[in-house]
């Protein structure tokens, strides 16, 4: 049966007062709010009217079709249908990762161009970026929760590729930072990629889906700069920006085609609400916005998982970032790369390794468990990682200190790479499996920390060097990472006791 003919057969759902409607499309209460017995008998009748006509509740309470062959439902859609959605969010983070820092071969010719020998700026463009992008999913996530994704990845692409124009337009430095910020304020893609899967695919099919969203991470930092420094000398700084916003538009328009709605709850609360013609009363509106709004901070400040975890992948985030803004200064300084060359050491190869390990691993170790699955069984990778991490930057360090040769540092930040994507990829994995239609919140609420220590830690790297050389400046951060390793640990061994304990009022 076709999705309009589900539709008609649903006309006559009955429906409850406007501001109760939007309480019968959460899920039942987990025991934080108590009810009399005649309300929740009222309740519960209600839900089996809804449910008499197409829209029910999953064994954990969450909004799902009645009928499992319902083809509104994401979960089966055909396989080529979904994964073309996954490459299409895949390309736009790539692309996002490009426009943070392609730009930077151009900079001596952007500052000649605003008069200006101040080569902070080219920290500051990257850092205020970030922390756009750090404070971008507080609003994308909830909102996606509240009118669905389509409607919001759609918004903010099309903000995005305005406000790449407008940083090609700039007419002062001032300006071209105030729209970095902006541009990093519309990144959709990171937050909103990881939601898209959780939507589309069973929690023992998302581990390999989620690591194809990090082609970007893999790409980006090898290709970027290379592009970016050809397509600055032969047209000018501009380009690097007009082609990002190319580059979106394009993406784009097979989005606009292709793309439909994978939140299950909005497609319900749609199919509902449509055929009522039901409009919330302003005062459900503003309830239902606001509670979706501060739902991340509500994760972040409220829940020990989420906020364990944020901080968990700040440490490794600035610690990248740390390493990427200083690589090729020492490779060209030192073992006499080039400025093309040098981008080839982007930590490449590791991250690579790392996609291509959460890929085979993850997924197969969740459908061992069978039915005693869990989202902490998806921490055992975040823990190799993050054990690997300290190794490649002891190797790093003290073989770039004593300049051997070149290969041995550059197999350090491969250690490096590795260890940043089989703790990022699986952290991602085990936030959505977790918090299902409100992980995009929850993804969300780990971005501030973990942009603000991508912005801050390069910042330092300088001093740090300067101060204790290559050698005991990166011991210092492997003893970092070796120091926060026992967090993922606790989360395989107490997570759900944590979750269950601390729940967050959604």
């Amino acid at each position: 049966m076709s999705i309009s003919g589900v539709e008609a057969k649903c006309s006559s759902i009955y429906l409850p007062a406007p501001e109760e409607s939007a309480k019968n499309l959460e899920p039942p209460s987990t025991g934080t709010a108590k009810h009399g017995g005649d309300e929740k008998a009222i309740q519960q009748e209600k839900l089996r009217e809804i449910e008499s006509n197409g829209v029910s509740y999953d064994a954990e309470g969450l909004p799902s079709f009645r009928d499992p062959q319902d083809r509104a439902n994401p979960l089966i859609w055909s396989y080529t249908y979904r994964m073309s959605i996954v490459a299409l969010i895949s390309i736009m983070t790539t692309i996002d990762v490009f426009a943070t820092i392609m730009f930077l071969p151009a900079v001596p010719a952007l500052l000649h161009d605003f008069a200006s020998n101040d080569y902070t700026y080219s920290i500051i463009l990257v850092s205020i970026w970030e922390i756009g992008e750090g404070l971008g999913p507080f609003y994308i996530a909830p909102l996606s929760e509240i009118y669905g994704r389509l409607p919001i990845y759609y918004s903010t692409n099309i903000l995005f590729i305005v406000f790449a124009v407008a940083s090609a337009l700039s007419t002062s430095l001032g300006m071209l930072v105030a729209f970095r910020l902006l541009n990093g304020l519309v990144c959709s893609s990171l937050t909103l990629g990881p939601a898209i899967v959780g939507d589309m695919f069973k929690q023992e099919e998302r581990g390999s889906t989620m690591a194809l969203l990090y082609i970007g991470p893999l790409v980006g930092p090898v290709t970027a700069p290379i592009i970016g420094g050809f397509l600055a000398k032969a047209k000018g700084w501009r380009w690097t920006f007009w082609l990002i916003a190319i580059a979106v538009a394009a993406v784009q328009i097979p989005t606009f085609l292709c793309m439909r709605e994978t939140y299950r709850p909005q497609i319900l609360r749609k199919r509902i609400v449509e055929l009522q013609q039901l409009n919330y009363d302003a005062h459900s509106k503003r309830g239902v916005f606001k509670r979706a709004i501060i739902r991340p901070i509500r994760f972040l400040l409220f829940s020990p998982v989420v906020s364990s975890l944020s901080f968990f992948t700040a440490v490794g985030y600035g610690l990248q970032y740390l390493i990427m803004t200083t690589l090729a200064h020492l490779f060209q300084t030192s073992y006499g790369f080039s400025e093309s060359s040098t981008g080839l050491t982007y930590l490449g190869l590791g991250m690579v390794l790392g996609v291509v390990l959460c890929g085979l691993v993850s997924d197969r170790y969740i459908k061992s468990k069978g039915n005693f699955a869990q989202p902490e069984h998806r921490l055992p990778l975040a823990i190799l990682g993050n054990a690997v991490i300290p190794i490649g930057f002891f190797l790093y360090g003290w073989t770039a200190q004593y300049k051997v040769l070149y290969i041995v540092p550059l197999l350090g930040t491969s250690l490096i790479g590795f260890g940043l994507m089989t703790t990022v990829i699986p952290v991602e994995n085990y936030l959505v499996d977790a918090y299902t239609l409100h992980g995009a919140s929850a993804v969300a609420a780990t971005t501030p920390l973990k942009s603000f220590s991508g912005a801050v830690l390069p910042l330092a790297a300088p001093a740090l060097y300067a101060r204790l050389g290559l050698g005991w400046g990166n011991s210092l951060l492997g003893f970092i990472a070796l120091a926060i390793i026992p967090l993922p640990i606790l989360l395989m061994r107490y997570g759900k006791w944590a979750r269950d304990r601390w729940q967050v009022e959604v």
